[in-house]
């Protein structure tokens, strides 16, 4: 990838003013990110839209799967919303590799609000590449 497509990247380039811009760092096993969300980022007003949050448990997981060393894409995201979160919100997710086997790469993510309050979890399938394709 090239470094201009990389500064893109919606969910952690600093440089992307429409992305999330997202920091993430990794604390042991896991991948931590934190946003704070834009009136860009509503939906029903008032609140982030939901894709939004799906948007930033996805950009944690895919760093958690990066983390372990893998290359592997999103195949399947499964989120299951909590309670809302506000524009204007900062919003903290963590993220961790589940389980690896094969080309399967089983992954689970958490969002919180600014207070602790539990705003959506996620499971994500990976998909690592099969031998012999281009990457």
């Amino acid at each position: 990838m090239r470094a201009e497509e990389e500064r893109l990247c919606f969910g952690c380039s600093k440089a992307n003013p429409e992305g999330l811009r997202m920091s993430i760092w990794r604390q042991g096993e896991e991948v931590w990110g934190e946003l704070v969300t834009s009136a860009h980022h509503q939906g029903f007003p008032g609140h982030v839209h939901g894709g939004v949050i799906a948007a930033a448990l996805d950009e944690a997981m895919g760093w958690a799967v990066y983390h372990k060393g893998y290359l592997a894409a999103t195949a399947h995201l499964d989120v299951k919303y909590r309670a809302p979160l506000n524009v204007g919100e900062r919003a903290r997710v963590r993220a961790r590799v589940v389980k690896a086997r094969g080309r399967r790469i089983m992954v689970q993510a958490v969002m919180e609000d600014a207070s602790g309050r539990g705003v959506a979890e996620g499971w994500a399938l990976f998909l690592r590449p099969p031998p012999g394709a281009p990457t």
